[in-house]
């Protein structure tokens, strides 16, 4: 069995309840100034002040197709030095549609800096997370392009 730190267990924990009640000031404070967000479209730098609007707003658009909770579960940790560490982790979200509950589950992987508290300097998602909601039916999915 893999071992999570107690460090980066709570981490996760307060990640996911301030995720949840987007409570913006502890978000924010688990994120260094600036850090590298990657997914399958590429890499960029994000800067604290811009992630907290584009946190806001994916609440937001969330919330329309019915978001109840997520959750941010560690699954695989490991030191990469006495600085930083690598975490997998099973993001999971649960909708409802119809009343009825409806799980979109994604993989995600941080990279924390643990020089006094640990906060994310790193975040890849490689998921398209619109095409995973189109697939649970939560949205509904484009047509194919003409080729």
């Amino acid at each position: 069995m893999i071992s999570i730190t107690p460090a980066v267990q709570k981490f996760f924990t307060e990640f996911t309840r301030a995720s949840n009640a987007l409570d913006l000031p502890v978000i924010l404070s688990e994120f260094t100034e600036s850090f590298l967000y990657a997914n399958a479209k590429g890499t960029q730098v994000i800067k604290k002040e811009h992630f907290a609007a584009a946190v806001t707003k994916q609440k937001e658009m969330f919330n329309t197709f019915g978001l109840q909770s997520s959750e941010t579960v560690p699954v695989e940790e490991v030191a990469l030095d006495d600085f930083y560490t690598l975490v997998k982790a099973q993001v999971t979200m649960l909708f409802h549609k119809d009343r009825k509950p409806v799980e979109v589950r994604q993989q995600a992987t941080y990279i924390l800096s643990m020089k006094d508290k640990p906060v994310i300097c790193f975040y890849a998602n490689p998921n398209d997370l619109m095409q995973l909601m189109s697939a649970a039916g939560l949205v509904a999915s484009k047509p194919a392009a003409d080729v």
